[in-house]
């Protein structure tokens, strides 16, 4: 278990299921960025489910980085959920369990969980096909996924809080737009 790191950010994906890697593809591409930071841990996790447990442990605030496909966005999307709002949400995630049921799961087995939790989905086209290259779609909006990413990253300076969804004072960013009180952003 880590105890001296406050902060994890954790991509989840499958590597040859092509756009499935976004979130393993922004972490490696952000991993230089953190180097030398004693605060935070960065990992990658392709198995799923109660695998996310272990990368969990020993953290207070979690930063997930994963493909979704509400089909209510367009590719590129970056959406922000906290914790607390995964209950809510229909499973939306791509692997077997999703982040809300292995949290769940956690607090109910009276595990030690994060504190806070932030899950930034990242709308996807295509996730079932056999390629290790994200669509060309996605590949156009990956350099404003991976600042959006950095973006949340930055705001770890103060202690996160649960309502952050809410709270956080976005700006529009070039090529792109901050978009439901800076729940989610649109990359054109």
């Amino acid at each position: 278990m880590n105890l001296t790191r406050l902060h994890l950010l954790l991509g989840l994906g499958n590597e040859l299921l092509r756009d499935d890697s976004v979130g393993l593809h922004a972490v490696r591409a952000l991993r230089p960025r953190l180097d030398g930071r004693f605060d935070w841990d960065v990992a990658e996790n392709m198995e799923g489910g109660l695998a996310m447990l272990d990368a969990w442990a020993g953290h207070e605030d979690v930063v997930l980085v994963d493909a979704v496909r509400t089909g209510r966005r367009p590719v590129g999307w970056v959406h922000l959920w906290s914790g607390d709002d995964l209950p809510r949400l229909v499973r939306g995630s791509l692997h077997a369990m999703g982040v809300g049921e292995v949290l769940a799961l956690g607090r109910l087995l009276g595990m030690r969980m994060p504190r806070w939790l932030t899950v930034l989905g990242v709308e996807v086209l295509d996730a079932e096909t056999l390629d290790t290259e994200l669509t060309e779609e996605l590949r156009r909006a990956f350099p404003l996924v991976v600042e959006r990413v950095w973006t949340v990253i930055g705001e770890r300076s103060i202690p996160p809080r649960a309502t952050l969804r809410r709270e956080l004072p976005w700006q529009p960013a070039a090529r792109g737009a901050w978009a439901d009180g800076g729940a989610s952003c649109v990359i054109r």
